[in-house]
């Protein structure tokens, strides 16, 4: 849209050069002075059309980065026992969606408000996802607020029982932990396989959130359905300072 804008701009530019031109001059030659001006203008609107095409450039760059650091381009995640991520094919759902996802991934909460309609509907048919889980997935904290401030349900659970809380500490978004926490998400909240946030905070070897969890209540001692605490998902991986920060919580006792 921009460049048909320069274009225009740059055709309205030469036209009224013409007309002034015209009435300027008795002849047909044109002075210096108003070719210079008018090689001005096209320089100006040239340097402006070039500066659009690298913001365009670097914002597709950024985009492209953004699905690279989740795995997959607009790939859903899916969660196994452990709460570990795993990769799934991309839906039509999500193509469906596409302008939505991307200024989610991007942190965009005014194109995000732009998009969205329904603040609570399911945007992802196969997971049962709303908005709120991809932007918490993402660590978009502005989304993140912007969408609760529409009414997100912070507790909505998907068709595998994932939180928005449990979709940002798997990923280790510790602003965005924050945010959930502090507007009444349920810290121990487990999903439908007893998982928690801490588990997949644990799970996922993120010691940062692991020990905001703690301050704020999570429970080290709870077991998932297969009977695993999340102490005991931490010897599995061998993070002695995850470890470390579970025994000093009571955890081990």
């Amino acid at each position: 849209m921009w460049r048909v804008i320069i274009k225009l701009l740059g055709t309205a530019a030469l036209f009224g050069g013409g007309v002034l031109l015209g009435t300027y001059l008795s002849g047909e030659k044109s002075t210096t002075l108003e070719e210079e001006r008018l090689r001005k203008r096209e320089k100006e609107l040239k340097g402006l059309e070039d500066e659009l095409r690298k913001r365009e450039e670097l914002t597709a760059r950024q985009s492209a980065a953004l699905k690279e650091k989740r795995g997959h381009p607009g790939a859903p995640v899916e969660h196994g026992a452990a709460g570990t991520a795993k990769k799934a094919p991309v839906d039509e759902i999500r193509l469906a969606h596409r302008n939505l996802f991307d200024a989610i991934e991007a942190n965009d909460s005014y194109s995000v408000y732009g998009f969205i309609d329904d603040v609570n509907a399911i945007v992802d048919a196969g997971l049962g996802e709303r908005a709120i889980h991809w932007a918490s997935a993402a660590g978009a904290a502005d989304v993140v607020n912007l969408l609760i401030s529409l009414g997100a349900d912070i507790n909505a659970s998907d068709m595998n029982g994932i939180t928005p809380l449990h979709s940002a500490a798997l990923h280790g978004h510790i602003s965005v932990i924050d945010i959930l926490i502090e507007k009444g998400a349920g810290v121990n909240k487990p999903s439908s396989n007893g998982s928690t946030a801490l588990h997949r905070a644990v799970s996922s070897e993120h010691a940062g959130t692991v020990e905001l969890l703690l301050a704020r209540g999570a429970r080290a001692h709870v077991a998932d359905k297969a009977g695993r605490t999340a102490l005991d998902l931490a010897r599995e991986t061998g993070n002695k300072k995850i470890i470390d920060l579970l025994e000093a919580s009571g955890a081990g006792k």
